[in-house]
């Protein structure tokens, strides 16, 4: 039907040696003789593609939703809308079913209205929605969560305050969950929400610092809605973020979006922030001929950058995408249109074998006449990154015994056959090693970092584990250490120990140097008075754990006589420390007084108050119960009129 060309205008910037632009795969068009374009593209559970943006086949636009094979071949296509309101989709996310759930605005004709709908996995509509009562809204940005509910980001025009930051959490019938407006006394958008370990994050635009001119915006917010950090970016040039994509490990953002002093004089930026929301680094990237803009970008397997939005100028618009290091230098940038007419990129995705699809709109020149088409094409890549296939231990937090040894290691391809280096990583050392695997030793109770980075030379890809030292025993019974009974009392002394794998455990009790028990537990009568030392011992593999009471018997008419109170406040060490559900917190007060214990995160938000009142003085204890609490480290403080203590404990699920 069409005589179709691409064209790769020109490499447009370099630096240092020139690198290697990634060649065009191949190319997909969709629509009818209208215009047709696509904001954004996911890929689906099935390795295929789903698009959502809009059809205009009059003067009315209608929500356009496209599924195609994983080679971009059509499976089928719908629009929707109704009435003299015109649909825009603008981002989509699949639902459990298979389905779709599509974010836009409902009213572009007249202004804005910020809405979703939902399909099934044959795009047939179940429902559509529209939220919030503002003059003027639109949603952006859309991203389902793991229990089936979702979250639609954008802006919205309030009276008090003009644009603010909006997020609607969805229910999968369409209903609220909740509704929350961000910002301050500027201008606000959101135009991009990812997760995290912890919540969401997002990024747009902000003004109320930076008076009229906008800087990048960055805010996370947890599942319920709550700001925990709001933070802005920028100088006296307006800037506004598209995206934000995440990089592996939670080790930070990107985020893609332009910078100059106002519309049309831009620079496609990118801003790298770290996982506190601190500035790494920001580079815009300047063309002496065109204003550039980057919509959206991914992070290579390298953590290199390809980026891709549209350059304007000389009264047309041209498809744009570049590519940097892991630092944010230009290795290559070029334009791409089709028989002289406009393009623009608008969403990016990473594929599995390195490569990076695009998506966005070409205008498709037929005689006199040229139409507006969706317009999806892959960009090779340059060299296939080797594939890590297994890893042992397989899983990625791994708990190993204090005092014994670990063997780590992985199983690792290069697609094209080329050697592959190894480099082992703990704690920031280099360890000498250059094999597909390494045994390590842990003598010390701890919380370590290992990692692998596999090389052929051009990419590199890496996995690795947090390892956390453990104490063979994991609880016990007795809890306290020191303990005082009557002549012909019993206790039952009892332990808990083992890892996984596992397959034998010996357990060895002695009373003094009697041995009383071969087994998990040992059943005591004390029939003397006098000073006892109750101690077990525990052996799996070569690794030897143990722990002891001290137990003073004592006639009946001496209790009375025991009793002491300790001569300085101390926090002692929790135990189990590390531990994955509850943890023990002792402490001494040799004075009576108020008492706090409280327990913050590593960023210092209170998760939790253990004590907060007058307490006696002596021996104390209190147990933390974790429950839903995410993994990771934790500070324990107790608060007195006369002391301050802080312990570190550490959270493993």
């Amino acid at each position: 039907m069409f005589r179709i060309s691409l064209i790769s205008l020109l490499l447009l910037m370099s630096v240092g040696r020139i690198y290697a632009q990634p060649e065009v795969e191949w190319q997909r068009f969709y629509g009818i003789d209208c215009p047709d374009e696509f904001n954004s593209h996911i890929r689906t559970e099935d390795d295929g593609w789903a698009f959502t943006g809009y059809r205009m086949p009059d003067i009315i636009n209608f929500l356009y939703l496209v599924k195609t094979d994983p080679e971009g071949q059509l499976e089928f296509e719908s629009t929707y809308g109704e009435g003299e309101a015109g649909w825009t989709g603008h981002d989509l996310s699949q639902t459990e079913d298979g389905g779709y759930l599509i974010g836009g605005n409902w009213d572009s004709n007249r202004g804005y209205g910020f809405g979703a709908l939902r399909t099934d996995p044959n795009g047939n509509l179940m429902w559509q929605r529209t939220y919030g009562d503002f003059d003027r809204s639109l949603c952006y940005a859309v991203i389902g969560s793991s229990n089936n509910e979702f979250y639609l980001a954008g802006f919205a025009r309030t009276e008090e305050s003009g644009n603010q930051g909006y997020i609607v959490k969805i229910s999968a019938n369409g209903d609220i969950i909740w509704e929350q407006l961000y910002g301050g006394n500027g201008t606000e958008e959101f135009r991009d929400i990812t997760a995290t370990n912890i919540g969401y994050v997002l990024c747009g635009s902000s003004s109320s610092v930076g008076g009229d001119d906008k800087d990048f915006w960055f805010v996370r917010i947890n599942s319920d809605g709550e700001e925990l950090q709001s933070e802005t970016y920028g100088n006296e040039l307006d800037e506004t973020a598209y995206a934000i994509k995440a990089y592996p490990n939670q080790a930070g953002w990107m985020l893609s979006g332009e910078r100059g002093p106002g519309w049309p004089d831009f620079n496609a930026a990118l801003l790298r922030i770290n996982q506190e929301g601190n500035q790494q680094w920001l580079t815009e990237y300047e063309h002496d001929d065109l204003n550039t803009h980057a919509y959206d970008c991914v992070i290579g397997p390298d953590e290199g950058i390809t980026a891709v939005g549209y350059g304007n100028g000389r009264n047309i618009h041209l498809a744009y995408c570049f590519g940097t290091d892991n630092a944010g230098n230009l290795e290559w940038g070029r334009m791409h249109n089709l028989d002289d007419g406009g393009a623009i990129f608008q969403s990016a995705v990473l594929d599995d074998d390195g490569g990076v699809t695009i998506a966005g709109t070409v205008d498709i020149r037929e005689g006199r006449f040229v139409n507006d088409q969706g317009w999806f094409l892959k960009l090779a890549a340059a060299d296939l990154p080797p594939r890590i296939l297994l890893k042992t231990p397989a899983d990625s937090i791994w708990r190993v015994p204090r005092g014994g040894w670990q063997t780590f290691s992985v199983t690792a391809i290069d697609p094209e056959g080329a050697d592959l280096v190894y480099h082992w990583v703990t704690e920031g050392d280099t360890l000498d090693v250059d094999e597909d695997r390494v045994s390590l030793f842990y003598p010390e109770l701890d919380t370590l970092d290992l990692t692998v980075y596999v090389s052929d030379n051009n990419w590199t890809v890496s996995t690795g584990w947090e390892i956390i030292v453990v104490p063979l025993i994991s609880d016990w019974s007795p809890q306290d250490f020191e303990l005082s009974v009557e002549v012909n009392d019993d206790i039952n002394f009892q332990v808990e120990a083992g890892l996984p794998g596992d397959t034998s455990l010996t357990y060895l009790w002695r009373l003094g140097e009697d041995i009383v028990s071969e087994v998990e537990s040992a059943f005591v009568v004390f029939q003397d008075t006098g000073l006892f030392d109750m101690t077990v011992n525990v052996r799996a593999r070569d690794v030897e754990d143990s722990i002891a009471w001290e137990i003073t018997v004592i006639a009946p008419d001496e209790i009375q006589e025991q009793v002491t109170f300790p001569i300085q406040f101390e926090l002692f060490k929790p135990y189990p420390n590390p531990f994955n559900s509850t943890t023990k917190i002792s402490y001494q007060l040799p004075t009576p007084g108020e008492v706090s214990i409280q327990i913050f995160d590593i960023t210092g938000r209170e998760v939790a108050s253990l004590v907060n009142g007058t307490q006696l003085a002596g021996h104390h204890s209190t147990v933390w119960r974790a429950g839903t609490n995410v993994a990771g480290i934790y500070l324990i403080r107790i608060e007195s009129a006369e002391f301050t203590s802080v312990r570190k404990v550490v959270l493993v699920k």
